[in-house]
């Protein structure tokens, strides 16, 4: 692995914005995961989720793949996404 001093600026920032993320999924509470705020509220596990789908289609079309089908509607996360260890492991996939 290269030196952070090494690394292009682009992908520092990467780096620093998926630590941020999984700081902030670590620091918040098991029942927070599931748990919608308000009728048109995502949960955290269906942002999360989102935010897994966004990153997989962006790297799939950077190296050249056919990216998938982009759902319809508002994405929720699938029923395995029950827990914060789940979800957390999920996004440092």
């Amino acid at each position: 692995m290269q030196s952070t001093e090494l690394k292009h600026p682009i992908s520092r920032s990467l780096e620093g914005s998926f630590n941020m993320y999984v700081q902030d999924l670590q620091a918040l509470p098991e029942e927070a995961f599931l748990k919608s705020f308000g009728p048109k509220c995502r949960t955290v596990a269906d942002m999360t989720y989102e935010v897994i789908l966004v990153n997989d289609h962006i790297g799939m079309v950077l190296r050249s793949e056919k990216p998938f089908d982009w759902p319809d509607g508002s994405i929720t996360a699938p029923s395995e996404f029950n827990t914060k260890a789940v979800v957390v492991e999920a996004f440092e996939k």
